[in-house]
């Protein structure tokens, strides 16, 4: 599921997701529920199978590459894209 507007690209998540953009922009993560396993790739702040409760918010990392994807093992994220 996602929602997209002139601004930024919001997906909630259960397992993973798989982001496309430019070097620089910003990605917010919020858990929707207890969550495991969180692990970010193509971030620039590192996140490595980590245990978040719900309402954890990660704000403002930046994509390292051009592409990204967020996995979790259980729980619930939203993610927030937004373009520079």
């Amino acid at each position: 599921v996602f929602i997209l507007d002139e601004n930024q690209k919001l997906q909630v998540a259960t397992k993973s997701v798989c982001l496309e953009g430019m070097k620089g922009d910003t990605v917010s993560i919020i858990a929707l529920a207890n969550t495991r396993g969180l692990t970010y790739r193509g971030l620039r702040w590192k996140v490595s199978n980590r245990v978040v409760p719900a309402g954890w918010i990660g704000i403002r990392n930046q994509l390292s590459l051009n592409k990204a994807e967020i996995r979790l093992k259980s729980g619930k994220i939203v993610v927030i894209h937004k373009p520079l």
